[in-house]
């Protein structure tokens, strides 16, 4: 996964880069975000009322790339103030800080999205050789129908769950479990491709 930092006076700006296909949705962004503004607050050793201003002073910016031809893919510029309750971290200029971030980034990727560092594979061959058009378009339809099928499973076992919980009349679970297939459906969008799974979430969702 792309990352890229950048210093200035008051704050550290850190560049968050996905490779192309993939596409976080707004709570996917949220949660990775998320989960590595913890992983510094910790690793800054935070506390208390520091630790609240560390967050309220962190800004994050998304950006939605072109998917075809070269450029970037997706990323996300983090902007971290160097200041916090008066004093400077200075721990969070370090090559250390930056290098746990990176970490945390890859690691809430596989998490939230199900995507390892490992899984992603360079547009060129071993040789240096650019993939023809047809290959790349080939592999790139292989990653998105993979990830898709990913994503399907993860919705048919919230629905399993859902129903399980309305059975035993279990409300909070039935909520949670609405919540959780209702994001997963944004994410994969409303196409699910299976007209009995798609029935099956609609009910779901008017309950």
């Amino acid at each position: 996964m792309g990352f890229k930092r950048t210093a200035y006076v008051l704050g550290m700006e850190f560049c968050l880069t996905l490779p192309k296909p993939y596409r976080p949705s707004k709570d996917q962004w949220r949660a990775i975000l998320g989960d590595c503004c913890k992983a510094l607050a910790d690793h800054l050793k935070l506390k208390g009322a520091e630790r609240k201003e560390f967050f309220s002073l962190i800004r994050g910016v998304c950006h939605q790339q072109n998917q075809q031809g070269n450029g970037s893919g997706d990323h996300c510029h983090l902007l971290i103030s160097k200041i916090v309750g008066g004093k400077v971290l200075g721990d969070l200029q370090r090559k250390k800080a930056t290098s746990l971030l990176k970490q945390a980034f890859n690691t809430a990727v596989a998490t939230h999205m199900g995507i390892s560092v490992n899984d992603y594979t360079p547009l060129e061959l071993d040789r240096g050789r650019r993939l023809e058009k047809w290959q790349y378009e080939s592999r790139k339809l292989k990653e998105i129908q993979e990830q898709n099928n990913r994503l399907l499973k993860k919705l048919e076992k919230q629905i399993e769950r859902w129903e399980l919980a309305l059975e035993n009349s279990d409300i909070k679970q039935i909520r949670r479990q609405r919540n959780r297939i209702a994001k997963s459906l944004d994410e994969l969008g409303s196409d699910l491709g299976d007209s009995e799974l798609l029935s099956r979430v609609e009910h779901v969702l008017k309950y």
